[in-house]
């Protein structure tokens, strides 16, 4: 890969750019107290990643903030308690209230300077209008899977964007992909031949978290641990 040669930075946001496991446990764990359930923020997270991927896979017309809702259902079911329909529609609202890790703004603002910068999101409108405004960029285009009528990792996603990106004389080739999710996005972008960075968000952790484990061999080449280190790797090469 060339990175020179690329023009087009496309981010996952809620897990590389947000910090969405210490929202989901944020929001989550009030309702399970509030029903009588302890459980580890482990396991909420694992629990999330597998209901969540179900939800959006049989529902993909669903808007996010409705899945979010369903998995508290989700959650009631296993664990035995029934949510209130307003413990339900907390979660589904609880995007707003995510906040971005320490480094990226900083790292959004460093690797601005060299390429356009687009968001491809699992998310709806509603919320991802509600984030973009802590993220401290402005971005190129913004596509979420309200739009698109599709979650990640379904190659639908990617092939929606290129095709967007097409008319306006952006190609594959112009692009550099950037996620934490290695289910969600690397896999996928692997799949379809689409350069990406992988920012280990979880590096020093033991557990996947709020995504499903996927086989070790599509982790791409290029792996930070944080999206500061990758823009200032950039600079060093676009500079240099």
């Amino acid at each position: 890969m060339q990175l020179k040669n690329k023009k087009v930075l496309t981010f996952d946001c809620y897990g590389t750019l947000i910090d969405w496991e210490k929202g989901i446990i944020d929001a989550l764990q009030p309702i399970l107290m509030a029903n009588g359930v302890k459980i580890s923020d482990d396991e909420i997270l694992i629990h999330f990643g597998r209901t969540e991927h179900v939800i959006q896979s049989e529902s993909p017309e669903m808007l996010y903030s409705q899945v979010l809702e369903e998995v508290v259902y989700k959650f009631g079911e296993k664990y035995g308690f029934n949510p209130t329909k307003s413990q339900a529609e907390s979660f589904g609202i609880s995007i707003k209230n995510w906040k971005p890790f320490p480094d990226t703004v900083a790292g959004l603002q460093k690797l601005a300077r060299f390429f356009k910068i687009i968001i491809v999101s699992n998310i709806d409108n509603t919320s991802i209008a509600a984030t973009v405004p802590h993220l401290g960029i402005d971005f190129y285009k913004i596509f979420t899977a309200q739009e698109m009528g599709a979650y990640k990792p379904d190659e639908k996603v990617f092939s929606f964007v290129f095709e967007k990106l097409s008319n306006e004389g952006i190609q594959k080739n112009d692009i550099l992909h950037v996620a934490e999710s290695v289910f969600h996005d690397h896999v996928p972008a692997k799949k379809l031949n689409l350069d990406s960075v992988w920012i280990h968000r979880k590096s020093d952790k033991k557990t996947a978290g709020a995504t499903p484990n996927v086989d070790k061999a599509y982790i791409p080449d290029f792996q930070f641990n944080t999206l500061l280190d990758f823009a200032v790797w950039v600079e060093q090469n676009m500079i240099g």
